[in-house]
């Protein structure tokens, strides 16, 4: 779950993570980034985890919305560690102001995750992830290189050709727009 709420957050190999933030509002609607655990049909013991990016974007700028999702899945720099510590600070802090409003979504996950293997995998964005970012940020000196490198490997774990899975909604007239700037950039 950290890794979502770091996507985009951080430098890429073409801007800075303000220039970044300036490109994705100038050129998007902006990208969300998420985990979702989508059970089996027919087995509800059996999931598959997902992480998920969804962008939106002018029909003009998708090429720029895909530049820019390439930017983020494949050239993010962890190794800025002041700007990694910014982030997990304010986390922490965030997750410190809204925790008692969540309470009972935390509770109901929590209670879950006993009986289902897709609300366990979910509840890991909750209460267990308030827990890990608690630690993270009390160690943060100590535990710093150690999530870099877990982050850098998560993202070229997840972010392959063979982990893409797209959808698109959009007028059926500008489809060809659309396999025109995915292709161009995701065929490479």
């Amino acid at each position: 779950h950290l890794l979502t709420d770091i996507m985009g957050k951080i430098s890429v190999e073409k801007y800075s993570y303000s220039d970044l933030a300036t490109e994705i509002n100038l050129n998007t609607g902006g990208f969300s980034y998420s985990l979702a655990a989508l059970s089996d049909k027919e087995n509800d013991s059996i999931y598959f985890p997902k992480f998920i990016i969804k962008g939106k974007s002018l029909i003009n700028k998708m090429p720029e919305m895909f530049m820019l999702l390439g930017q983020i899945t494949n050239t993010s720099n962890f190794n800025d560690l002041n700007r990694l510590k910014e982030i997990i600070k304010e986390l922490k802090t965030n997750w410190d102001n809204t925790l008692f409003s969540r309470g009972h979504l935390i509770a109901s996950s929590r209670v879950l995750s006993y009986v289902s293997p897709v609300a366990k995998f979910n509840e890991i964005s909750k209460f267990t992830f308030y827990k890990f970012i608690l630690d993270l940020e009390n160690n943060i000196e100590s535990k710093i290189d150690e999530t870099r490198d877990k982050l850098t490997k998560a993202v070229q774990y997840i972010f392959t050709k063979s982990n893409l899975v797209t959808s698109i909604t959009l007028d059926e007239k500008y489809y060809n727009n659309f396999s025109v700037a995915f292709s161009n950039h995701y065929n490479q």
